[in-house]
């Protein structure tokens, strides 16, 4: 019985935890001049919605190669050219379809100049800003690296939703969360009705 009491003590401590660190992130959101929202691929998967490199994306968008029983990672791999040139032509077609790697270089530059003209504009006014981070973990920590080095040179609170890595820098707040339920709990806060996620 007394395991169970720790569980359920546990359990009310960590919820009343998320609702501090909630309010707080709402505070921090009304009193900001400017929000700026950063999210990493796990801001989909962590609210529901299918990864496309992930197994289950690759299923629904190669269903042919799902029949096979070949996974992405399987896949994506050059030797399908040796083995199967049509079907290793399929998938890479399919993908280049996507855009993979032709898009990536110029988009990149545009969002970095707009991104980095914007945060000079809010330097230049002394403007408070508040950074949402949702679903970027340490794997590929760009998206991390980009919401910290921001506070760090405009100040202002970074908010970082992610169910396994909420850790942040002194003075910040994490929410152990998927990005949509985190939304949910800061938007209960604020008042307001989130967007709807199917």
């Amino acid at each position: 019985m007394a395991h169970l009491n720790s569980n359920h003590d546990f359990e009310m401590r960590r919820k009343s935890t998320i609702d501090h660190q909630a309010r707080l992130a709402a505070e921090a959101i009304e009193g900001a001049d400017a929000l700026l929202i950063t999210a990493g691929a796990g801001m989909g998967v962590d609210s529901g919605l299918p990864d496309f490199r992930g197994t289950q994306g690759f299923w629904r968008a190669y269903p042919a190669i799902a029949k096979l029983g070949v996974s992405f990672e399987e896949m994506a791999n050059p030797q399908w050219f040796n083995h199967d040139p049509a079907l290793a032509w399929a998938f890479y077609g399919h993908r280049l379809n996507f855009g993979d790697w032709s898009w990536l270089g110029r988009r990149t530059e545009a969002q970095q100049e707009r991104l980095s003209e914007w945060l000079a504009e809010l330097e230049g006014q002394c403007a408070t800003l508040a950074v949402i981070e949702l679903g970027a973990g340490s794997a590929l920590p760009t998206v991390r690296h980009t919401s910290e080095r921001v506070v760090r040179r405009l100040g202002g609170r970074l908010i970082r939703i992610n169910p396994r890595e909420e850790t942040v820098p002194a003075g910040h707040l994490g929410l152990p969360l998927g990005a949509a339920e985190g939304m949910r709990r800061i938007c209960d806060y604020l008042g307001v009705a989130p967007a709807r996620v199917p």
